[in-house]
């Protein structure tokens, strides 16, 4: 019996009763005052009582059957018949759609207290429900309800039993402790199958100053884990033959191929057959007709495609037919708007990258395309500011090569050559095969006075791009910054 009550409590069927009651309480008491003003028959007051009698049974067994999730309305995960003991622990069975077994699922695991003080008991539940709710933003993956989670509190189950009991490809664990005057936040993600530790990270933070950081701490840690699962199913995406691969791993497949391989035409090649892939199977699916859309104006930008006119065109027609499909995700809006930017539609990219920062103020590509965009209009502090704000928001993103090298360039344009190297050189040891920032690096060491350094910068970017040329340089860097660059005794390659 005790368990019974328990399990009411847990799925808010007492809660759902109490509003219900009261709801309905209300309705008959509007009713009788309507009905008596408007001299209607007794029996439709009669039917008004039926009807609310008869919803309050319904409205129990909805609140028994659905939970309502960060990411929406899902079916409760039940528990299973395992009998009641001091030593039993609880079971559940997956209840995931067909729909949602396509998406890989994560459940944040009630953080562990290592502390005697009772305080910190609940900022670790605060932890636990701040993340289940940020993570239910990152699109693409289905969140386990907090109230699930909570079964796992004190549970010594293998990770692996309870990832698949689950059916969640990924889980995140953590824990908080007292070190001195200072509290120390654990966390870690694992996935289910194999057990492995994808990604683990500390942070300390002064206990008195908690309040004012906790926010600003969770969001760092729910920004960092999305970078990393994005790693992490591009990863198991190479695992899988081609004959598994759905549209939703193919478009992830296509990101981490630009995250691994780095930025190149070749790479940009291989992205690009695999949204069209992801597209032929299923058309409705917003996200890579907007990534489609990204990679082709990126492509266009910096020269990395063969046929730039097409390129141009197939863009522009992804980056509408993704507005058609989902015109209010913060994903779609920030890969849409980048496009166009890139493809020198600033006034039109411009709003919609706006938009997808109002949606989810975590949207680092969409506030670093919206940096870059206008750095290319003339505002350098406004551009500068935005893209330094996207690399704080995701210091590991798969896009960090392209804005620091775009960073390095705005840098550049406002006379800091020292920073704007520092921005080159991180573009550069994130990713050694994009050139355009050996491009930047060579005009900063040109005109800083360092005419061996830009040259054998210059050289190795000829050698991992040999296309590239004086009307690259103007294209991507600005009208007469080639010659700018050969003033300075820098040497290209005949055209």
């Amino acid at each position: 019996m005790r368990r019974l009550f328990a399990e009411l409590k847990r799925r808010h069927v007492y809660r759902v009763a109490v509003y219900y009651a009261a709801a309905a309480w209300l309705l008959v008491q509007i009713a009788d005052l309507v009905l008596e003003n408007f001299n209607l028959p007794e029996r439709v007051m009669q039917l008004v009582i039926l009807c609310a009698a008869l919803g309050f049974p319904a409205a129990l067994v909805l609140a028994w059957i659905f939970d309502i999730t960060p990411a929406g309305i899902r079916r409760t995960i039940a528990l299973d018949g395992t009998s009641e003991g001091e030593g039993s622990q609880p079971k559940v069975t997956s209840q995931t759609s067909d729909q949602e077994s396509e998406r890989p699922g994560i459940v944040v695991l009630p953080f562990d207290n290592f502390s005697a003080e009772p305080m910190d008991e609940i900022i670790s539940n605060g932890f636990t429900e701040d993340l289940t709710t940020l993570l239910a933003r990152i699109p693409g993956y289905f969140v386990i309800s907090r109230n699930t989670a909570y079964l796992y509190r004190d549970n010594k189950k293998d990770l692996r039993e309870v990832g698949a009991e689950l059916g969640v490809r990924y889980l995140l664990e953590g824990s908080l402790r007292r070190v001195d005057d200072q509290l120390r936040i654990t966390a870690q993600l694992i996935e289910a199958e194999t057990g492995a530790h994808l990604w683990a990270d500390n942070y300390d933070t002064p206990i008195d100053q908690l309040q004012k950081v906790q926010d600003t701490l969770i969001n760092g840690i729910a920004v960092k884990l999305g970078a990393e699962l994005a790693r992490a199913e591009f990863k198991l995406a190479r695992r899988r033959p081609p004959s598994d691969m759905n549209a939703w791993s193919l478009y992830q497949s296509a990101k981490g191929t630009l995250m691994f391989m780095g930025w190149s035409p070749e790479s940009i090649k291989q992205a690009v057959a695999q949204l069209h892939q992801a597209i032929a199977l299923d058309p409705q699916y917003a996200a890579p007709q907007a990534y489609l859309a990204l990679l082709l104006a990126l492509g266009h930008w910096l020269r990395l495609v063969d046929d730039l006119p097409a390129a141009h065109d197939q863009s522009i027609s992804n980056a509408d037919r993704a507005l058609e499909l989902d015109p209010n995700s913060s994903e779609v809006l920030g890969y849409v708007g980048c496009a166009f930017s890139d493809l020198g539609y600033k006034q039109r990219g411009i709003p919609i990258l706006e938009k997808a920062m109002e949606l989810d103020a975590s949207n680092a590509q969409a506030r670093a395309a919206l940096g870059a965009a206008l750095l290319v209009s003339g505002e350098l502090e406004q551009g500068i500011a935005a893209l330094d704000e996207a690399v704080k928001i995701s210091p590991r993103d798969p896009g960090l090569a392209l804005w620091a090298t775009i960073l390095s360039l705005g840098t550049g344009y406002t006379g800091d050559i020292q920073k704007a190297g520092e921005w080159a050189d991180l573009a550069y040891k994130t990713d050694p095969h994009f050139f355009p920032a050996l491009v930047i690096r060579a005009w900063l060491q040109g005109v800083g006075g360092h005419p061996q350094a830009a040259q054998a910068s210059l050289d190795e970017a000829i050698r991992i791009y040999p296309r590239l040329s004086t009307g690259y340089v103007d294209a991507f860097m600005g009208a007469g910054m080639a010659q700018q660059m050969q003033a300075t005794g820098l040497k290209f390659p005949a055209s």
